[in-house]
């Protein structure tokens, strides 16, 4: 019941041509629905990416721990991307902040 605390976590390069080193965990697949933790050291990024639309898949994003980052110029604790949207992620903040991401279909 408690698997988001003992997740291993893997160092990320420029994830999606993002800056910096974001640490991503395992996925969890529940269901048809995966999770996973990502922790996104301040001046770190994820870069724009897109979501295929022929996959069908919704990908959320909330901030569980740290400061609101900029997803999209908007300062927000949660979005959403749906299929055929776009998004990055910018930590600007002074601290790391702890984001669990959903993916569903």
């Amino acid at each position: 019941m408690n698997e988001l605390t003992n997740l291993k976590m893997t160092p990320v390069n420029n994830l999606r041509g993002g800056k910096g080193i974001i640490l991503v965990s395992d996925d969890i697949e529940v269901d048809d629905v995966i999770l996973s933790v990502m922790e996104i050291m301040p001046g770190h990024s994820i870069g724009m990416h897109e979501h295929p639309l022929d996959d069908g898949i919704t990908e959320v994003y909330q901030v569980v721990k740290g400061s609101a980052p900029l997803i999209n110029g908007v300062r927000t604790k949660v979005a959403v991307c749906r299929p055929g949207e776009s998004h990055d992620l910018v930590n600007d903040t002074d601290g790391c902040i702890t984001l669990l991401a959903t993916k569903s279909k």
